[in-house]
């Protein structure tokens, strides 16, 4: 029979005399074993860790977004038309390559709170009685959630404020007054400009959902936290004061699609900014209750 593996942790325990006994190589070991230490002695406690199960379990699959409509983010992007017939063709394309998941549910980036009205749209855009604003949101989330006939579309994100949290145009605006060679870095001297005009929607969604723009991405944030100085304690960590925020966000995100998981076999799809990919696909695999499919591997 195949046993857990055991773990032996080290409590400290009252100081015992110089008669106590030590471990002895080869012994049999026992619940509490004794260890000579210099004036502190501690107790071996044998305890039995079971192995997690990597079996049966929800799969999730983040598919990081550009922003179709402003949302004042970090980086603008100019869409153009996304209703005109050629972006349609291609929302449709993605659609299609989305649905090879096989979701039982869609998520996207709106706030919890919104969910009765993302309910409403929904079933108005499913009986032919709304139209889709120009949203990823609703251009890909609702045509893939109406495409595998799901009832609904779910709402995951979080938008409250925290005690002490800057606004992030705060922070870059201090950065480039106090800290413009890491301005310049984290914004090339403005707001980031990317244009998709001459590109697939599909080509975009390639690029930003690589492994290694999730590190880039991720990189930068870490960067944007050492925005501050430690001469003026009012402005220590400017930086920080609004990616606190920032990681609050994505754990909540993160708890919010747990719950969505009510079943060994369900399979989840979120649609949201690429910026978050890299802490909710490691916030997901470090749970060890799910499995987590690549986007690129639908969109390649």
């Amino acid at each position: 029979m195949e046993h857990a593996p055991q773990v032996a942790s080290l409590r400290p325990s009252a100081a015992v005399g110089a008669n106590a006994a030590g471990v002895r190589l080869g012994a049999r070991p026992t619940p509490f074993a004794r260890v000579r230490h210099p004036g502190v002695s501690y107790q071996t406690e044998v305890r039995t860790v079971a192995e997690p199960d990597r079996g049966h379990r929800p799969t999730f699959l983040i598919c990081g977004m550009v922003h179709l409509v402003s949302r004042g983010d970090w980086h603008i992007v100019d869409a153009g038309d996304v209703r005109s017939p050629q972006r349609t063709q291609e929302m449709n394309d993605v659609v299609a390559r989305l649905g090879d998941f096989e979701p039982t549910q869609v998520a996207v980036e709106r706030v919890v709170g919104d969910q009765g009205a993302l309910d409403a749209h929904y079933r108005a855009y499913r009986a032919h009685m709304a139209d889709l604003d120009a949203s990823e949101e609703q251009q890909i989330g609702f045509r893939t959630a109406a495409r595998l006939g799901l009832d609904r579309v779910q709402a995951v994100d979080w938008m409250d404020l925290i005690p002490g949290q800057r606004a992030f145009g705060e922070v870059m605006a201090w950065a480039q007054t106090h800290q413009p060679p890491l301005y310049e870095e984290l914004s090339g001297g403005g707001p980031g400009s990317i244009s998709i005009d001459d590109r697939s929607l599909l080509d975009v969604l390639r690029e930003v959902n690589q492994p290694d723009r999730d590190r880039a991405s991720h990189t930068s944030y870490l960067r944007l936290a050492q925005i501050g100085t430690a001469a003026d304690p009012e402005a220590a960590y400017v930086g920080l004061d609004w990616l606190t925020w920032w990681y609050r966000r994505n754990l909540t995100i993160f708890v919010n699609l747990m719950r969505l998981a009510t079943t060994p076999d369900d399979r989840i799809l979120l649609l949201i900014g690429a910026g978050h990919r890299f802490l909710l696909n490691q916030f997901l695999r470090d749970s060890e209750r799910c499995h987590v499919d690549e986007a690129i591997r639908y969109l390649g």
